[in-house]
């Protein structure tokens, strides 16, 4: 099976509730805004990290393909690590919280920058908007997420710093690659009640990318 059955069944929990905000954002929205988006990109960054986990079962199944083939051929005078391809649900709650604990941080900023910087030829101002965002924030929020996923996984001081290490400026040049083109679309076209959704809904991309960024780096960083 490509994937466990578990991360399809998370996948299709978490698209539900997913749809079932959006259907209800307008009402919401209004209500409580910060908390409205909050919850989706919650839905959206638990959604994020199950593709990624689904990605890493078909790696993993790969994997133990070539495992089966090489122990077969050289006998168990080679041994390689066997790995698992189940649903880690803690990971994803990892995820789910970041999505929502990062929201009104996004959404000050967006309102910041919609207020800070002004004029009369839009086209400059949102690639002001873009330069000040991808300058000043991406670098930040980058760190931010590294320093939360190194503290919920309980990481000790020393592994969270050689995470920063080995990750940061690599990650960080991944960004610039999608980031600036997404920002200034975000600016120019989509209505700023959307542009954090619009924003994650880019991110889901890009945070499983990360997912399995930070997964890996997990792997070789273990004890």
């Amino acid at each position: 099976m490509f994937v466990e059955r578990s991360i399809l069944y998370g996948l299709t929990v978490c698209t539900c509730l997913l749809f079932f905000f959006v259907y209800h954002f307008n009402a919401k929205y209004e209500l409580q805004p910060i908390l409205t988006l909050g919850l989706l990109n919650a839905s959206l960054g638990a959604i994020s990290d199950l593709l990624a986990q689904a990605l890493d079962s078909y790696k993993s199944m790969e994997f133990q393909k070539k495992r089966d083939i090489t122990l077969e051929k050289y006998g168990n005078s080679i041994l390689l690590p066997a790995r698992t391809a189940k649903l880690d649900f803690h990971r994803t709650i990892r995820y789910a919280a970041y999505g929502l604990c990062f929201t009104p941080i996004q959404y000050h900023w967006f309102a910041s920058l919609k207020n800070l910087v002004q004029g009369e030829n839009e086209f400059f101002c949102n690639l002001f908007r873009v330069a000040i965002d991808q300058l000043l924030f991406a670098p930040l929020g980058l760190g931010f997420f590294f320093f939360f996923m190194g503290i919920t996984e309980c990481k000790s001081a020393d592994k969270i710093k050689a995470f920063f290490k080995k990750n940061y400026v690599p990650t960080l040049k991944a960004n610039y690659i999608l980031w600036p083109a997404a920002q200034f679309i975000n600016f120019t076209f989509i209505p700023f009640v959307f542009q954090v959704l619009f924003v994650n809904a880019i991110a889901m991309i890009w945070t499983s990318y990360l997912s399995l960024k930070n997964s890996s780096s997990n792997v070789s960083l273990h004890d």
